[in-house]
């Protein structure tokens, strides 16, 4: 929506008509961060005239192959406020007040359950210009409509502001991590629409965002042209062992030698985390293979691993 300014030449005042009932956003208790910027320059939205904000539209944001289009789910905000300061203004002698300009709009809110280790994954998001559609507890979104109506963008954060922060329990309250930053100065809330929680068809109780893993070589196999094993885990878990990733398949992984993919006869985990491949039907190519996971999966290869292959 466009911004009104004041007109001098204009003696009306602005019509104040609304009708009986309004669509009014609640209480933030999630939010999706996304990329202000795709790697081509251009701005991330969500296209109100052909995208439908189901299932698969939502995990193909979250799991997209690349990182400038992908969202990032926080899926749950506690003590979540979302107030602007009092706006700046110049008091001259007479007592009189000229507005300078509108006060900043600050966000804090509190996560629970997580660990240090979601502590550093939370402040890379600040690395970039990011913005974000916070979800209300009633499962509206809330964004920024084009002045046309055909696109709706998130809310730009104030990068510079960008600011989690671990806070250790004591005798009386639990962890917390504290997410909290500023709006950018140029986001006007009478700019806002919401997408309501009717038009959103996704489950959000079930999403999550992408997982990153550690792909090892599994030292108690001997890597053949017919077959490796490969170790899977996150970055959380404690100091002794990360935290393995189970439950993949196959198609969860991507192996190339010779510069040619190769597609395993079977993949099976042998214990949590730990993948055995045979490449019977297709034998790796000597020298390297290199493993890593497929694109649009819940999890990502923090570096692919290469397997040396006699």
């Amino acid at each position: 929506m466009a911004i009104k300014t004041c007109d001098c030449e204009n003696n009306g005042l602005g019509n104040l008509g609304a009708p009986s009932c309004q669509l009014i956003a609640g209480v933030t208790g999630s939010m999706f961060l996304v990329p202000t910027y795709k790697a081509d320059g251009t701005p991330n939205y969500i296209d109100l005239t052909t995208d439908v904000l189901d299932q698969a539209y939502l995990e193909d944001k979250l799991y997209n192959a690349d990182p400038s289009l992908r969202w990032q789910w926080i899926p749950t905000l506690d003590s979540v406020t979302n107030e602007r300061a009092e706006s700046l203004v110049q008091e001259l002698d007479s007592g009189k007040k000229i507005k300078i300009r509108e006060g900043i709009k600050s966000f804090s809110g509190d996560i629970y359950g997580m660990s240090y280790t979601f502590l550093g994954k939370l402040k890379l998001a600040g690395c970039s210009e990011v913005s974000a559609y916070p979800v209300d507890l009633a499962g509206n979104m809330i964004g920024r409509r084009s002045d046309d109506g055909t696109k709706f963008y998130p809310i730009r954060i104030d990068k510079a502001s960008f600011d989690p922060i671990y806070v250790e329990p004591t005798d009386t309250t639990a962890a917390r991590i504290n997410l909290a930053f500023d709006w950018d100065q140029s986001e006007r809330d009478e700019c806002f629409k919401l997408i309501t929680s009717s038009q959103i068809t996704a489950d959000l109780l079930t999403i999550r965002s992408v997982i990153d893993a550690n792909l090892v070589e599994d030292s108690s196999v001997v890597p053949s042209s017919t077959g490796i094993a490969v170790d899977v885990s996150m970055d959380y878990g404690d100091a002794y062992d990360n935290k393995k990733i189970t439950g993949l398949v196959a198609a969860d992984f991507v192996v190339v030698s010779g510069g040619t993919p190769n597609t395993p006869d079977t993949v099976t985990e042998t214990s949590p985390g730990v993948y055995a491949f045979d490449f019977t039907g297709d034998p790796l190519a000597s020298g390297t293979a290199t493993v890593t996971l497929a694109d649009g999966k819940p999890f990502e290869e923090n570096a692919a691993l290469e397997i040396t292959i006699p």
